[in-house]
């Protein structure tokens, strides 16, 4: 049931993983025309109309790639290892957007934007793999606070507070130096997400083996999916 999967270890580890992954995603789309500025040293807000498009593109591109990918490669690559690529791509991105400011700006976005879109072109089709189709309502709307969450985090109380840092009275910031410490801590947080996505990935593979399940995953093996005494 729902309750019962909020008791599982690998929910949380989900759960985890989608906080760092969507609020980073976040993050980049919401402040995509500061960050533009910020880095460029200039004002960039004409620009940053395509900048925010492009973003969109890759973001909706990805949801696309991911659940159709995900479900044709299937009987050769578990579901898992497509959360595992995205938070991978948001490590790229991230690391590029700090190491490259403006020069790799625009592919930093392209991996950003692909790498959030992608988490959520298979996040509810494994909601409904490893945890059972009973109560599912219940359990994706368990599975999407953590948007909501992860944008407090990363954009509230992270980058919020750095851009008011070095801001001017106009609350206008022309330097990499109001997005720097906030890269780094997506990038950190990225990071140990990617070795839990690897850790779920490895720790679940077992349901994919059983017959049937990578189409409609039966009742009764609901209660034992994301078990910590699962083999």
């Amino acid at each position: 049931t729902g309750f019962e999967m909020l008791s599982y270890s690998d929910f949380w580890i989900f759960i985890i993983v989608c906080v760092i992954g969507q609020g980073n995603g976040l993050l980049f789309i919401g402040n995509a025309s500061q960050i533009l500025s910020a880095l460029a040293g200039q004002d960039m807000r004409l620009e940053s109309h395509a900048f925010v498009a492009t973003i969109a593109i890759f973001n909706s591109l990805a949801r696309l790639s991911f659940g159709y990918g995900s479900e044709y490669f299937k009987s050769q690559v578990e579901r898992t290892w497509f959360l595992v690529l995205a938070m991978f791509l948001l490590c790229v991105g991230y690391a590029m957007a700090r190491l490259g400011g403006f020069t790799l700006l625009w592919p930093a976005m392209a991996f950003i934007g692909f790498g959030y879109g992608g988490l959520w072109g298979v996040q509810p089709t494994l909601i409904f793999e490893l945890f059972g189709p009973a109560d599912y309502a219940f359990k994706y709307s368990c599975s999407t606070i953590a948007a909501a969450v992860g944008s407090i985090i990363f954009n509230d109380a992270i980058a919020g507070p750095v851009y008011a840092k070095y801001s001017g009275e106009e609350n206008f910031c022309y330097t990499s130096k109001c997005y720097n410490w906030t890269f780094v801590a997506a990038g950190a947080c990225d990071i140990p997400a990617l070795v839990l996505a690897v850790w779920l990935a490895h720790r679940t593979r077992w349901v994919y083996s059983m017959d049937g399940v990578q189409n409609v995953p039966s009742s009764g093996s609901e209660h034992g999916l994301s078990d910590d005494s699962s083999p």
